[in-house]
């Protein structure tokens, strides 16, 4: 059992890469709902411990719900973030993003990279492309090819072994998981980017 600080309530939670599922004290009944993800990590609909549908969600690119079916309590919803419902907005981390009119609320403290124009907009949100790509920190947008590249490094590292490029496959494997668990997410939150590094990496890291 864990004290829940977004709802400031008590829940069970559990979590794998993303929230699994979470057990919900409910005007005193224990409610345990388990969540359903799209490709881009949208909480899109929750199931009872049969297995059936419960709520749906369903939005537009940017985030906002166009419609929802059930009453389940969820706070958590597009992107698998977490919807402050104090404000309307939802929190990531360094800002708080307004799904209504796809910017943030608060000017982005990086600079932004002159090569790059579409990162010197101080309120823009993934680029304006929200469908290919997400924000969890508020900082930096990241696109789905930074997934897919992750599973390729994935993939040399644990099949190289008897590989000349062994040893680099594997620390760009180490890398990968470092830049993605150096994104922080908020308690309660079960970002999907929590990943701890295994043991391996710290050795790879001693070896450069």
């Amino acid at each position: 059992m864990s004290y829940d600080l977004v709802r400031g309530g008590w829940g069970q939670v559990t979590y794998g890469l993303q929230r699994i599922s979470e057990n919900q004290l409910v005007s005193g009944t224990w409610k345990p709902s388990f969540y359903g993800y799209d490709g881009h990590g949208n909480v899109r609909f929750l199931t009872n411990p049969a297995g059936t549908i419960t709520d749906t969600y369903t939005y537009d690119a940017f985030g906002m719900q166009i419609a929802r079916t059930g009453t389940t309590p969820n706070v958590f919803q597009y992107s698998g973030e977490w919807l402050d419902s104090n404000v309307g907005l939802y929190y990531l981390r360094a800002r708080y993003f307004n799904e209504a009119t796809g910017r943030f609320e608060t000017m982005d403290c990086c600079e932004g990279d002159f090569d790059d124009p579409a990162t010197l907009h101080k309120y823009v949100y993934a680029h304006n492309d929200p469908v290919n790509r997400f924000d969890p920190t508020g900082k930096a947008t990241l696109a789905e090819w930074s997934i897919q590249v992750y599973n390729r490094v994935y993939s040399i590292a644990v099949h190289s072994a008897v590989h000349p490029w062994t040893i680099l496959g594997v620390k760009f494997y180490c890398v990968h998981l470092q830049l993605l668990t150096y994104l922080p997410g908020v308690p309660g939150s079960g970002s999907r980017w929590q990943i701890p590094l295994p043991p391996l990496c710290s050795t790879v890291f001693d070896w450069f």
